[in-house]
């Protein structure tokens, strides 16, 4: 499993209620993604800090998401520049299931 780290900053912050409503509409487009187990959408209202983590099937998998499209896509969105890092997902805990 891989897991992706996608890091950015917004130029200004913005309330959490109207950054809430763009990550619902994006939701459709990362529901049943060949490859994609998990998805966390996160902001720090305080700081305009997000961080959206991916649990992937492989890294294959996540890099065909994440394209020059896709940046270009985000940063005409939230007009910030996405970081994007790759990490071997060596143990996970899931205290839900």
């Amino acid at each position: 499993m891989i897991t992706a780290i996608v890091e950015y900053k917004l130029p200004t912050t913005l309330p959490r209620d109207q950054v809430q409503g763009i990550f619902k509409m994006a939701e459709g487009k990362f529901r049943g993604m060949d490859g994609l187990e998990k998805k966390y959408f996160t902001y720090d209202e305080k700081t305009g800090q997000g961080l959206s983590v991916y649990f992937w099937s492989s890294l294959e998998k996540a890099q065909q998401c994440f394209t020059p499209e896709f940046a270009a896509e985000f940063e005409s969105i939230f007009k910030a520049k996405p970081s994007i890092k790759y990490m071997d997902t060596l143990m996970l805990i899931d205290n839900i299931a």
